[in-house]
């Protein structure tokens, strides 16, 4: 079912544009657990490494403390917003490998996701600060908690 792939990159795209290195997370969450099965996809065998692993859980922590930075750039300037297309991308890819379907299909759905994802959620935060008042540390919290519950989810397989 081809549709059930589509609507799992972008999940991932989505995730990309909120916080791009939490969607590499994933996706080696996801090629770890592939890598029983020994796959000969040399981009779930490179994201299947646990040093890479460790890194990408590493730079994931750090881009949820940056982000809370009042010098970090809007994700919607195009070397973020090209990062979290990119991160997409990655997602998408690993989605459609694991699947056994053409890789590059997965990373045009989930790159465009993240970017639509990247504005969907840049202006939704300014609109909600807007309206509320509410403070932009616990926006940034927020939408920390929704990415941090999907990572924890990728783990349990």
């Amino acid at each position: 079912m081809k549709s059930k792939y589509i609507y799992q990159a972008m999940a991932l795209g989505c995730i990309a544009g909120m916080r791009s290195i939490s969607a590499l997370v994933i996706s080696t969450n996801l090629a770890s657990q592939a890598s029983i099965f020994k796959p000969k996809n040399p981009l779930l065998k490179f994201l299947a490494k646990p040093s890479l692993k460790i890194a990408a859980y590493l730079m994931a922590a750090g881009e949820m403390g940056g982000d809370k930075l009042p010098s970090t750039p809007d994700r919607i300037k195009p070397a973020p917003l090209s990062g979290r297309a990119i991160m997409g991308a990655v997602s998408g890819a690993v989605i459609y490998s694991l699947a056994r379907k053409n890789p590059y299909e997965g990373a045009l759905i989930a790159g465009l996701t993240a970017i639509a994802s990247s504005y969907t959620f840049y202006y939704l935060r300014k609109e909600i600060k807007a309206k509320t008042g509410a403070p932009d540390l616990l926006l940034g919290l927020t939408e920390d908690a929704i990415v941090a519950s999907q990572v924890i989810r990728s783990r349990k397989g």
